[in-house]
């Protein structure tokens, strides 16, 4: 709040040093092993003078889990008012040659993607998917099988954990 009344009060006085607020062109939501890398550096290949892509940046990240994956901490519309602040922020450049902001999110942001569109309802937005088996097969090619997407988070979420013990299964069994 403090950022954008500065940022307001340096425009009206044509303060040469207020930072410009880029616009949210677009934003990548994708499952994991899809090749949405490439998708981030399209978006930047495009016009990378004007372009600024952000790539599974942690900020945003943390706002779209902020209030927890089934808002038990905060209400639907206090996550979005958390990430807009986040990408506010994100948003804010001295470079007046940039113009357009572009976010590609985590895989596991996918869960929260209602944050998003409840926060950024007219934004565009894709979601980047690939055949499952192909995923599962890159996820196993990881030499540490604990440290692929599919299994990383599985302790830390609590609808999955939800999920687990609903259905009889222990935690320590997955």
């Amino acid at each position: 709040e403090l950022a954008r009344e500065f940022d307001i009060d340096a425009a009206e006085q044509n303060d040469e040093t207020a930072p410009k607020i880029l616009e949210l062109k677009g934003v990548v939501f994708h499952e994991s092993r899809c090749g949405s890398t490439l998708a981030a550096n399209s978006m930047m290949a495009l016009n990378p003078v004007t372009n600024r892509v952000y790539s599974e940046s942690s900020p945003p990240i943390s706002a779209l889990r902020g209030c927890g994956e089934d808002y038990s901490e905060c209400s639907l519309a206090g996550a979005a008012n958390l990430l807009k602040d986040v990408v506010y922020m994100m948003g804010r450049s001295n470079d007046p040659k940039e113009e357009n902001l572009f976010f590609k999110f985590q895989s596991v942001t996918t869960r929260t993607m209602d944050t998003f569109r409840t926060a950024f309802p007219s934004t565009p937005w894709i979601f980047l998917y690939r055949e499952p088996v192909q995923v599962m097969m890159s996820q196993l090619d990881i030499p540490k099988i604990s440290r692929a997407n599919c299994v990383r988070s599985k302790s830390s979420s609590s609808l999955v954990r939800a999920s687990v013990l609903k259905q009889g299964y222990r935690m320590e069994d997955m």
